[in-house]
């Protein structure tokens, strides 16, 4: 084994530099050839371990730089993150705030949209001595027109021309005006005209296809087979008008069931709809016991 005079390595016999730090390890001749090359090895090595050091200090220093530039940019990052953290946390606050609104806003909206409002307590000016006058008097035309009338006053929906489906999901039905129209047409028109007739007749349509009237929209076939029963549709499912419709009645062709016609706006499936949510007030247990109205 050589130990090293410099860094007191041990190096395997026959190693001419050391493995750790380079130091020549060669025995010279004493001579002055022998004592010229051991110098001029040693000058190698200094040089050598000079420029090795240098650079191993530039690359310190390069390191120390890349390290400083990481540690300022941590803590910028660090900083960024803290503002981030801040900031999501406000927008948390803000959004939870606002969910809180909203929702306080659509639970009073709710609120209000199932409030059920008295209708009945509302209108204290609906007159039914027109109606009636026309139904004395058989003038079937004009007696329709006024129902359709009086049942946009007293929904006040006057503006749009007709009553639309929540107007009957979301509210009391007035059932006092509506039964006073009804009792004024069943009795004028011996029992051949008026809503609980007709919700007679579209109520064993439902029965004989085993569909519940509970439901908030019709059955297609149900509701076919009424209209053509009371003259609404013909058999070949074609909508008859409402001239023809009054043309029957005054020719003595009517059906039972026929009259009054509700308005309920355009769109057959949408049409469909109200006129099923009206009808079905006509078989419920508050119409039956509410007072008609005077």
């Amino acid at each position: 084994m050589s130990i090293c005079k410099i860094c007191g390595a041990e190096n395997h016999k026959g190693i001419l530099n050391c493995l750790e730090c380079g130091w020549d390890l060669n025995k010279y001749i004493l001579s002055p050839y022998g004592l010229a090359q051991e110098r001029k090895s040693k000058l190698k090595w200094a040089k050598d371990l000079w420029t090795k050091n240098d650079k191993n200090e530039y690359e310190i220093k390069i390191l120390q730089q890349e390290i400083e530039a990481l540690k300022s940019k941590f803590k910028t990052l660090r900083q960024e993150k803290r503002e981030i953290e801040s900031t999501l946390k406000q927008e948390i606050k803000d959004l939870n705030s606002k969910i809180e609104t909203l929702t306080q806003e659509k639970q009073k909206i709710e609120s209000n949209r199932y409030q059920k409002v008295d209708l009945y307590n509302e209108r204290k000016n609906i007159d039914f001595p027109q109606l009636e006058e026309f139904l004395k008097k058989k003038k079937w035309e004009e007696a329709d027109k006024e129902t359709h009338y009086l049942i946009l006053e007293i929904y006040n929906t006057h503006k749009i021309g007709y009553i639309r489906k929540k107007d009957f999901l979301d509210r009391f039905a007035p059932l006092p005006y509506l039964k006073k129209i009804d009792e004024l047409w069943f009795e004028y028109s011996e029992e051949m005209f008026g809503f609980k007739i007709q919700w007679s007749i579209y109520k064993d349509k439902l029965s004989q296809h085993r569909f519940s009237y509970l439901n908030n929209e019709p059955e297609a076939h149900s509701f076919n087979e009424f209209e053509q029963q009371v003259g609404w549709r013909c058999k070949r499912d074609y909508p008859i008008s409402y001239k023809e419709i009054i043309e029957q009645i005054l020719n003595g062709k009517g059906k039972r069931g026929q009259l009054p016609i509700l308005r309920v706006g355009e769109g057959d499936t949408h049409e469909r709809i109200r006129i099923h949510n009206f009808l079905k007030i006509f078989g419920s247990s508050a119409y039956y016991n509410c007072q008609i109205a005077e």
